[in-house]
């Protein structure tokens, strides 16, 4: 397990780590030289080197590679830990959407409870140690509202930083060296709706419905599938669905279309 892990962590949509093949792995971890991730960032070029068809030429290489490799983008970053579920569209989505590693897990920790005897959605190999947090189920509002992310990757991505040697993994990689970069925000022409969440339900009249989007997104707002408790503004048109209903339990600011057009008349 740990060789097939270490293999996704290394490859080209997680740290990119180049020369760092199949063999090798098996290599490193089979003596015992790497036993996590954090580990690969701490080979010396002198112990590489001493392995059989590695050379000081191939060391030298290696070292280098995994040195460039420690600045990795925040997207790949999450893709190489290997979160169930979590595909390359998924981090993309993720990294998108937190602004850092910490706030991504202070989401999925919102969902965690200490443990209970029955084990829910964990298994009995993945139960956390005592005194340690598990998900909570049915609370998964938080990541669906973002565009490619379901209940089932919500559900594993909570299930993840709910345990702590999981949080120990990220705590140790940084440790080790490893710089996360995330991306730029860019800047709207708007701050009122900078980071706004909106979501749209029924038909408008004067917009379609990517018109909206489009609209909402160019005046720095973001608009989601879902309404939860984050959710800032509903935008209702003709025929509405059961989001509207949603929206007046959760009290989120609710918006016709006459509404909607003046809030961003007023933003242009």
């Amino acid at each position: 397990v740990l060789k097939e892990s270490i293999r996704h962590f290394a490859s080209r949509a997680g740290f990119d780590i180049d020369g760092l093949g199949p063999a090798l792995i098996e290599m490193l971890v089979d003596r015992g030289i790497v036993k996590n991730y954090a580990d690969l960032f701490r080979l010396r070029k002198e112990e590489l080197a001493s392995l059989p068809r590695m050379g000081e030429k191939s060391a030298d290489n290696l070292v280098a590679a995994i040195e460039r490799s420690k600045k990795v983008p925040f997207n790949r970053f999450i893709y190489a830990l290997g979160i169930r579920h979590v595909g390359a569209f998924a981090a993309r989505a993720l990294a998108a959407n937190f602004s850092s590693i910490e706030s991504l897990i202070a989401a999925a920790q919102k969902r965690c409870v200490p443990p209970q005897t029955e084990l829910g959605v964990l298994t009995e190999s993945d139960k956390p140690a005592p005194g340690g947090p598990r998900p909570v189920e049915g609370t998964s509002d938080m990541f669906e509202a973002i565009d490619g992310i379901g209940a089932i990757v919500g559900a594993s991505v909570a299930q993840y930083f709910c345990l702590p040697s999981n949080v120990n993994v990220i705590e140790d990689l940084l440790d080790a060296g490893v710089e996360i970069i995330y991306p730029e925000k860019k800047i709207a022409p708007d701050e009122a709706l900078l980071g706004k969440r909106f979501v749209l339900t029924g038909t408008l009249k004067s917009m379609r419905r990517d018109e909206v989007k489009a609209k909402i997104e160019s005046l720095g707002g973001r608009v989601t599938s879902s309404v939860t408790g984050q959710t800032d503004y509903v935008v209702v048109g003709e025929s509405p669905g059961s989001k509207l209903d949603k929206a007046r339990r959760l009290g989120v600011s609710i918006l016709d279309e006459a509404e909607f057009l003046e809030l961003i008349k007023s933003r242009k």
